[in-house]
């Protein structure tokens, strides 16, 4: 969409000249729905994987309580091993959510890293003008120590 939206700006004279501002609306139009109807699929895959996330540290526990229940009525643990485990389920639900976090992020940071790999990647040079700071020029940049 953006790429669209370049053209149009730095083409502006020559769309308008040629008569084209409802093709280029048209143009616009199209990528923006796509971008839309991107977006709210994205939306709605985060509206199911995180309280997904979010619910497998309480379901842990109670599975941890349901069976450590069965395990205390024959005997075999006591209420303070229930407990300690029950309780290092409620001390992980952190780090599960904060894994689920940097799930969520990673198309994102696909994207971003594709994008600064490509500027990094990039070879040869532009070379700078022939202003140099030294030169008064259509500003004064004095400065005092």
């Amino acid at each position: 969409m953006a790429d669209i939206a370049h053209e149009s700006f730095d083409g502006a004279v020559v769309v308008k000249t040629l008569g084209l501002e409802a093709h280029e609306a048209s143009r616009m139009a199209e990528r923006a729905e796509a971008l839309r109807d991107a977006n709210v699929a994205v939306g709605r895959m985060r509206g199911r994987f995180d309280p997904l996330l979010d619910a497998l540290p309480n379901l842990g526990i109670l599975t941890v309580l349901a069976v450590g229940t069965v395990r205390m009525a024959s005997g075999a643990i006591g209420v303070a091993d229930l407990v300690q485990v029950a309780y290092l389920f409620t001390m992980i639900a952190f780090p599960v959510r904060a894994f689920g976090w940097v799930l969520a992020e990673l198309p994102r940071s696909a994207v971003g890293w594709e994008r600064v790999r490509a500027v990094l990647d990039a070879k040869g040079d532009m070379p700078s003008g022939e202003l140099r700071l030294t030169d008064p020029g259509p500003l004064d940049l004095s400065a005092r120590g």
